[in-house]
């Protein structure tokens, strides 16, 4: 083999570029056209087929478009019953405060009595709580620090009270 022919093209490839040439030379504004056309038609016919594709597959998955109304139901149904739980639990809650406040009433009105007051010795107390001692201690000695010690404290007069200005 020679040198030369080792980087020739074969002749299978050579025979089609020139087939395509010839055929581009004499027709090459009919292809260009077809081409555009194709191109046009692939856009608008594009949607049509997966919209057809879409329904296609929807009616061979029946079975999974009802589990997924199984699945929104069930949904549905637990948001329901939420929302119930949810009202009868505030209602509860008001009852309860509503009852306090009656039990609350009735307690002050057991305290004051129907007549409407105390009478001292009549052994019912006001409060259930008692009066916490005083933790503070209070030295008796005077401390100039604590701001005066009784009295209205020492003040000088105003030197420019009645001068008028400034």
């Amino acid at each position: 083999m020679s040198h030369a022919n080792a980087n020739a093209a074969p002749a299978f490839f050579v025979n089609g570029v020139e087939s395509f040439q010839s055929f581009m030379q004499e027709n090459g504004w009919s292809a260009l056209a077809f081409l555009v056309m194709g191109c046009v038609a692939v856009s608008y016919l594009a949607p049509v087929v997966s919209k057809f594709l879409r329904g296609m597959s929807s009616m061979t998955s029946g079975r999974t478009d009802r589990y997924n109304d199984d699945i929104a139901l069930a949904r549905r149904e637990q948001e329901e019953r939420l929302r119930k739980e949810a009202e009868l639990e505030a209602q509860a809650r008001r009852q309860k405060e509503i009852e306090r406040r009656r039990e609350k009433q009735q307690q002050a009105e057991e305290e004051l009595g129907q007549s409407g007051g105390r009478r001292l010795g009549d052994g019912k107390t006001m409060s259930k709580s008692k009066p916490k001692p005083s933790t503070t201690t209070r030295r008796s000695g005077y401390n100039p620090l604590n701001g005066g010690g009784g009295g209205g404290g020492w003040r000088p007069s105003d030197r420019h009270a009645g001068t008028g200005g400034g």
